[in-house]
């Protein structure tokens, strides 16, 4: 398994979003600061497929996605960030955990309000709940 796969996989499952995160991309370029986005951008693995579509507990192999670790490893080396001290810290995960459980939680409350966009927009505020826990588990696993 290795970039091009996931790559291609992302082209697979999500079409003409996938240029756009390409891993090229995401480990050159980010928008914040660094160790956050890479936080932020592995949430999949640290989520459930009911948690919004993650991939922790499928078998990755199978469907040809480099673990966790592969990944980082990758963007660590291509962002030159070899030195463990300049690596992602469970803060950076339970932060880009709780930033999402906000946003989840925004829409929600859009969604009683009578002005969200989507139509399960009320359906997101368990996610909400579920991402939040799932920070707390990045802080306590510490």
């Amino acid at each position: 398994m290795n970039t091009e796969q996931l790559d291609a996989f992302l082209r697979r499952e999500i079409g003409g979003l996938a240029g756009a995160m390409r891993l090229e991309k995401i480990a050159g370029e980010t928008l914040g600061h660094p160790l956050a986005d890479v936080a932020f951008n592995t949430l999949a693995w640290r989520t459930l497929p009911s948690e919004y579509g993650g991939i922790r507990g499928l078998d990755l192999d199978a469907l040809g996605i480099p673990s966790e670790c592969e990944y980082l490893a990758y963007y660590y080396r291509r962002a030159g960030r070899m030195d463990p001290s300049r690596h992602a810290a469970p803060f950076h995960w339970a932060f880009a955990f709780m930033r999402w459980a906000v946003i989840f939680a925004g829409i929600a409350a859009r969604a009683r309000r009578g002005t969200a966009a989507s139509g399960n927009a009320a359906e997101v505020g368990v996610i909400a709940v579920a991402l939040a826990r799932r920070g707390l588990e990045a802080i306590e696993a510490a």
